[in-house]
């Protein structure tokens, strides 16, 4: 160990195992960016610029503040923390609230939307192509597409 050079050095921001031989990469680097195809103008910029700000393999702490607080789950034989509730919540079938409790979208209702938005779509597509369309049109034409 010559002038404090050589032994084992742990790298700062380790990554998943490297490949053999001719697939073999440096684990401790920044990830690879990534080229968008066929980008509209100032899109391929953007991607670029949200790539280098990604996190590199941090994981949140739960003493950081903010986000949502994770329980454990309670143990097979703890007493349990609904004990006024019947096993059965949240079913159709017997005692306690029905499935309308959830909160689940009406079946009937999305139904519904479909049959009357399916015919709008090639024209809110065209919509958000246009370059001038705001993001938020074009995220909800995503959803849209998604759910159709």
């Amino acid at each position: 160990m010559a002038d404090g050079h050589g032994g084992h050095r742990t790298p700062s921001q380790p990554a998943a195992v490297s490949g053999p031989g001719a697939h073999s990469q440096r684990t401790d680097g920044r990830p690879k960016m990534m080229d968008l195809p066929d980008a509209r103008y100032g899109e391929a910029a953007n991607f670029q610029e949200i790539q280098q700000g990604a996190a590199l393999g941090a994981a949140p702490s739960a003493s950081s503040g903010g986000g949502v607080a994770v329980t454990p789950p309670t143990g097979l034989m703890d007493p349990s923390q609904m004990a006024g509730q019947p096993v059965t919540a949240g079913a159709d079938a017997g005692a306690g609230p029905g499935s309308d409790a959830l909160g689940l979208p009406d079946q009937a209702f999305t139904a519904d939307v479909k049959r009357r938005l399916a015919p709008l779509l090639p024209y809110l597509i065209r919509k958000a192509d246009d370059p001038r369309a705001s993001d938020e049109l074009r995220a909800q034409v995503r959803y849209l597409i998604s759910r159709l």
